[in-house]
């Protein structure tokens, strides 16, 4: 399994743990939608209805599914854990 692999469960492990469903929506967490949004969380966004805002192309279609997805508890704790703080460099 590569570190690429290993960084991306990771990731989907903290999400699931702060109640947010991302990866039940969004086939690829890391792509570009999932990457908006996971750095707009790290920065401070918690509004789902805004971080679904950011979904772009088939993405964008899933905004009703995304918001449901993004209602979690995601705390300034998990925005600084490295599996969250690492999504520059997953590939």
């Amino acid at each position: 399994m590569s570190s690429a692999t290993i960084r991306r469960q990771r990731l989907e492990k903290e999400l699931e743990d702060t109640g947010m469903k991302l990866s039940s929506v969004l086939s690829n967490i890391i792509g570009t939608s999932g990457r908006a949004i996971l750095e707009t969380l790290i920065k401070g966004e918690r509004d789902p209805v805004r971080l679904a805002d950011l979904a772009r192309g088939k993405a964008g279609r899933k905004i009703g599914e995304l918001t449901q997805a993004l209602d979690g508890e995601f705390t300034a704790h998990h925005a600084s854990r490295p599996g969250t703080t690492s999504i520059r460099t997953i590939t």
